[in-house]
């Protein structure tokens, strides 16, 4: 039954994504998408070491808790791109086996340097890897 939960979760959002992903004018007739063939999934710990910042996590990955932490700064992050992560991290579910490494834009700030005046755009990424269940934080810092 949890299985048949997760591939009706995984469905749900790869109709999600391809209904993003297509023109408006075409939107009202989406095509049938088939189901993904999920593998089984094997219970995750309930607690694992603390996972540093900008490193690629261990292949057990993060629990619950802690993969919401790295969505405390998410000004963002769509709603299909949070399912995505709740999937990647609880269910160890791919809802594009196309893809086997993902790259989410999480978070945007602006902010002015003091010492030089110049406007800084800092751009906070999550990079998911289906292949190995690790992740990514990246930074990028653009100064104009």
């Amino acid at each position: 039954q949890q299985q048949q939960q997760q591939q009706q979760a995984a469905l749900a959002l790869q109709q999600q994504i391809d209904m993003s992903m297509m023109p408006a004018q075409h939107q009202e007739f989406p095509l049938p998408v088939p189901q993904p063939s999920v593998p089984s999934v094997a219970p995750m710990a309930t607690s694992a070491p603390s996972i540093p910042p900008m490193n690629l996590a261990p292949a057990t990955g993060a629990t619950v808790g802690d993969w919401g932490q790295l969505l405390e700064k998410s000004n963002k992050l769509s709603d299909v791109d949070r399912e995505r992560v709740k999937l990647f991290f609880e269910n160890r579910i791919n809802p594009t086996p196309a893809e086997s490494v993902y790259r989410l834009k999480m978070h945007e700030e602006r902010t002015v340097d003091h010492e030089t005046g110049q406007v800084v755009k800092e751009t906070l990424y999550l990079e998911l890897d289906y292949n190995t269940f690790g992740f990514k934080k990246l930074r990028k810092t653009k100064k104009r």
